[in-house]
């Protein structure tokens, strides 16, 4: 089974997010990228995976701040996770 790793930056108006997988047997490794930019303004979400293919481009309604911001971010990078558990 391989194991999966989020990291997450939170800045004042983004936040910033990498997924890394590790096989069984093997290294960590990039798997996905993505970011929500203008929280407060108007909130975007965007991700590609490792090839740079993007994976999400969509506005978000409803998110004024970092705290709304984190149901649709745990939302995205669970659907990733099984996208590349798919794969």
């Amino acid at each position: 089974m391989d194991d999966y790793t989020v990291v997450v930056n939170a800045g004042s108006s983004s936040l910033k997010f990498c997924i890394y997988r590790r096989p069984a047997a093997g290294e960590w490794r990039l798997e996905s990228r993505g970011q929500i930019e203008g929280i407060g303004t108007k909130p975007r979400l965007t991700a590609i995976d490792r090839d740079g293919r993007s994976l999400a481009d969509e506005h978000l309604e409803g998110v004024r701040d970092g705290r709304e911001s984190a149901s649709p971010l745990i939302a995205r990078v669970s659907y990733l996770a099984g996208a590349i558990r798919d794969c």
